[in-house]
Formats: structure tokens, C-alpha cells, sequence
């Protein structure tokens, strides 16, 4: 199968996903309404996530050292240095099935949990779902298993925090956090960013100095990992051990240049919530939650250029950052400028993409 034929059936997969997602909120026509997407229309698209994934992906070819690493893992070869992963790995091989059966599993669960956080954010429409799609996403849950559960379990984390106002939601997200890490050690980048968001709740003048603080800090970020990967490692060995490997390699390991333009959207939402600030903060719930999240986002951005190990955080933000832009996008439906903004979003996200596809099937032959 050839790239341009995966993109053919991908963007069929989008408007039937999309479409089943459109139609659903726009039946039940508020967002706050629980009913807005069905469980069972989640379990569908879940489902036709797996047979794109049966369909699109070229199994006979493995296609990068991740498919490698996971298949000597699941065999026994090698130990996962994932303990979430490790316990997929345990169910599966419970129930008989084999490594195709994890690949599978995992997109129906990360499809499924990603749709769930959407079910319950009282915030997000269902333009936050085109916009997932627009992004790898759905790829990601193909191969890149760790970081797809923690993707997920991020975006069930955000909806919890930014939108929660009692204990118990803090307490949730904290739950959730703590599922990514242990799926992928990149979450931890969670921890700081969720502290930021509890402090920062409310508009005031001590979200700016926040937000001047997280510029001041990003520009220390090596020597604060460091320190972070030693007091948690006698609790947390493993993602402690990831930490220092990834600043270990930190300027040294090559970075992506095309990350500030394939990730464009994400400076081009902080612009806009920038300029748009002092006439939404007070209007959009949670202005600053998010922004800080964005902002979070567009700092770890501009590092990837140096270190590509950054890029892998910026999918665990994609929901929430998502979710801001909608609220914002709302809001400035008389601005001349909206349409501008949305052609840069949709169109920077849906190219790379097609790009992405189109580069993998050239260099490796299948997905």
C-alpha cells in the first residue's frame, strides 16, 4: 500500500469519525451535556481506529527500533522499561494473543480513553476532535505504545485539573498523571505544569509574574531536570534514569529543526491568546490555566530544536491546548482575523501530517 492510498482511506476515517462526532454534539447541542458523544459512539470510532490500523499498517515490515524494542520485550528478550506497558504485556499474553493483538489493544484503549476525557471536558466541542485528527494521533497509537496510554491518560489528567474545582478532581488528575509516567517517563513534565495550573487558577496580576517565572526557568531547564531526576529517583529509579538520559543527551542528540514549523499552531494559539487576553481572561473559564499550558507547549517547542527528545512532550499538551483554542475561536467570531487563524491551525497540522505519512511509506516502505 502506497502512502497517497493511506491518506485516501485516513481522510475518509476523518469524516466519518468527524461526522459521528459533529452530529452527536450538535443532536444534544450543549457542551456541558454528558450526552454529547455516546459511549457507544466512542467504542464505534474506537473500533474503526483498530481496523485503520489493520488496514493501514504495512505488518510484514517493521518499520523503526520502537516495533523492534516492543517485540523482543514482549517475547521475554528484553524487560520493558515501561511498567504500565509491562502490565499490557501481562493481560495479553493472559489472554493468549500476541504482539499484534498489543498494537491493536492499544489503539482501541487510547482512542477510547482520549474521547472519554472529551466526553467529560465541559469546555471542548467537537472542533477539538478535527483538530486531534489533523495531528498523528491516531498514527501514534499504531506504534509509539508508550507514549499513546500516556497521552491519553494526560488528556483525562488536564480535563480533571484545568476544569475541576474540588479535591477530589485534583486528586483524580493526580491519579492520571501518575498512570502516564508510569507508561511513559516523559509524563513527568506533568508535575510541574499541573502545580503551575493549581497555582495559577484564577486571573490576577500573579499569573503574569507566574508566567514570566516559567520564561525565566525554561532557560535553566537542564540544571532544574537534573535536580529533579535526583530526588525522585530513590522513589521513581526508572523515569529518573530516562530524565537524566534525556539531558544527558540534551544538545547533543540532534534536534528538529522543522519543529517550530510543523508545530506551528501551537505559537500561533499562544499569539492569539496572547493578543486576545485582557477582553477573554474574564470570559473564557480557566483563561489562564490554559495559557499556561500553552505556554508550557511553545517553551518545550523551541528546546526541541536543540534536544528532539522534547517533541515527545508536546503530545501529552496537544488536548488541552486544543481545547483552548476552540474557547477562544468562539469568542472572536466577528474578528477579520479568525479565518486567517484557522487556515494557519488546520492547514500547518493537516500538511505535516500528509507529510509524515507520505515521508514514512518513501524512507521505510509501510507505517
Amino acid at each position: 500500500m502506497r502512502g497517497i492510498e493511506v491518506i485516501g482511506i485516513y481522510l475518509i476515517y476523518i469524516l466519518i469519525v468527524y461526522g459521528i462526532v459533529g452530529n452527536s454534539y450538535r443532536r444534544n447541542q450543549c457542551v456541558c451535556d454528558k450526552r454529547k458523544i455516546l459511549c457507544v459512539e466512542i467504542i464505534f470510532i474506537a473500533g474503526l481506529s483498530v481496523l485503520l490500523n489493520v488496514i493501514s499498517t504495512n505488518i510484514g515490515i517493521i518499520t523503526g527500533s520502537d516495533r523492534l524494542n516492543y517485540i523482543y520485550e514482549f517475547s521475554g528478550a528484553r524487560a520493558p522499561d515501561s511498567l504500565g506497558l509491562q502490565w499490557i504485556f501481562s493481560l495479553v499474553h493472559t489472554l493468549g494473543g500476541d504482539i499484534y493483538t498489543v498494537y491493536n489493544m492499544t489503539t482501541f484503549i487510547t482512542v477510547f480513553l482520549t474521547l472519554y476525557a472529551y466526553k467529560k471536558s465541559k469546555h471542548a466541542n467537537e472542533k477539538v476532535i478535527l483538530l486531534l485528527l489533523s495531528t498523528q494521533w491516531v498514527f501514534f497509537t499504531f506504534t509509539a505504545l508508550k507514549q499513546s496510554y500516556a497521552n491519553a491518560f494526560a488528556a483525562l489528567a488536564f480535563v480533571k485539573i484545568i476544569e475541576g474545582e474540588k479535591r477530589k478532581d485534583y486528586l483524580w488528575g493526580s491519579f492520571f498523571i501518575l498512570l502516564a509516567i508510569l507508561f511513559h517517563s516523559s509524563a513527568i513534565i506533568l508535575v510541574p505544569i499541573t502545580i503551575l495550573i493549581i497555582i495559577n487558577k484564577t486571573p490576577s496580576k500573579k499569573s503574569s509574574i507566574i508566567s514570566a517565572l516559567v520564561i525565566i526557568g525554561s532557560l535553566f531547564v537542564q540544571k532544574i531536570a537534573v535536580l529533579f531526576a535526583k530526588i525522585i529517583d530513590p522513589f521513581l529509579p526508572m523515569v529518573a534514569a530516562k530524565i537524566s538520559q534525556y539531558m544527558t543527551d540534551f544538545g547533543t542528540s540532534g534536534g528538529d529543526s522543522l519543529a517550530v514549523l510543523k508545530y506551528v499552531a501551537v505559537f500561533v494559539i499562544l499569539l492569539w491568546a496572547i493578543v486576545n487576553r485582557n477582553r477573554y481572561i474574564n470570559t473564557i473559564e480557566g483563561y489562564t490555566k490554559y495559557e499556561m499550558v500553552t505556554l508550557f507547549s511553545a517553551i518545550l517547542l523551541l528546546y526541541s530544536v536543540i534536544s528532539y527528545w522534547f517533541v515527545r512532550f508536546i503530545d501529552m499538551l496537544y488536548f488541552p491546548v486544543f481545547v483552548f483554542y476552540v474557547l477562544i475561536d468562539k469568542e472572536t467570531m466577528l474578528s477579520g482575523n479568525r479565518n486567517l487563524i484557522r487556515c494557519i491551525v488546520y492547514g500547518s497540522q493537516f500538511f505535516f501530517t500528509f507529510r509524515w505519512i507520505l515521508r514514512i511509506f518513501n524512507i521505510y516502505g509501510g507505517l
